[in-house]
């Protein structure tokens, strides 16, 4: 088992806040971690997914149900009323971990009602000294297959490639397409793929709208997409001259390198030492 470094500092934002959200793109195991926490903190931690119906339907009555139930949760939506209500009880702290596999869904219904009661957090995948820690000595076996658990903990490279090809394909077909933006599987791909081929590059929105043929406002609409899906980073520059940071433009990266060489097709770690940004 690999241990998340994340892990101390949520323990101690739980005694400080009402609510602490665990932020992160899927399959970074967001929920593993949380129920794991709420089980050293709370004799009976409950876990309600709210895109189950079974769940939701539990809180027809949200006040009832967590005056019944007054354990801490693990639950994946902000519900400001809930935390209020608990709030005037005297119950200050340990009381909610929020998950969110988007920054925008989460921030806009929490960041004003909640401030002040709320912290964020961001998980991310295996960085290198969780997995230092953990026994595994070839660090080119993170840098192939990527930081997300089930990628960098697969059987072989080839199984590895499979599910990140299939992640892949989840978020263009369904993750996407949910959070409400009509965009076809073959543009946001080609996008994708784009962002891949322009890794550590200075963004020039101009030069990759014109290669998928749409307008400038359209490309920055799906870099603010795969921004908030914590897909990608802008890496906005430093400077001492605060207006140079204003004016220059930042670099792009996909976050996750198992990704960016599934989108590029890299299979093995020789292939790598052969591209120049990589």
């Amino acid at each position: 088992m690999i241990e998340r470094f994340l892990a101390k500092d949520i323990k101690s934002f739980l005694n400080e806040f009402s609510a602490v959200a665990i932020l992160g793109p899927r399959q970074v195991r967001k929920t593993t971690l949380a129920k794991e926490i709420a089980a050293q903190i709370s004799p009976t931690p409950l876990y309600l997914d709210l895109e189950k119906p079974s769940d939701l339907a539990k809180l027809s009555d949200p006040e009832l149900y967590f005056q019944t139930h007054s354990n801490h949760l693990v639950i994946i939506e902000v519900l400001r009323s809930v935390i209020d209500e608990r709030r005037q009880q005297g119950q200050k702290v340990k009381q909610f971990l929020l998950l969110g596999s988007t920054s925008k869904e989460l921030l806009k219904h929490s960041s004003e009602s909640l401030a002040g009661r709320i912290i964020y957090t961001q998980l991310c995948g295996f960085n290198i000294q969780e997995v230092r820690k953990a026994g595994y000595i070839d660090d080119n076996l993170l840098w192939l297959r990527g930081s997300f658990p089930d990628s960098f903990l697969s059987a072989s490279d080839n199984s590895s490639m499979n599910w990140r090809q299939s992640f892949i394909m989840t978020y263009l077909e369904r993750e996407i397409p949910q959070l409400g933006y009509n965009i076809s599987t073959e543009v946001l791909r080609r996008t994708w793929t784009i962002f891949a081929h322009c890794q550590g590059d200075l963004l020039n929105a101009s030069k990759i709208a014109a290669s998928l043929g749409i307008s400038v406002p359209t490309i920055m609409r799906y870099i603010d997409l795969f921004e908030d899906l914590f897909l990608i980073r802008l890496l906005r520059p430093w400077s001492s001259n605060v207006k140079k940071r204003l004016v220059k433009a930042p670099k792009l990266y996909i976050r996750d390198s198992g990704i960016l060489h599934a989108l590029l097709s890299l299979r093995a770690t020789r292939t790598l030492y052969s591209r120049r940004k990589f």
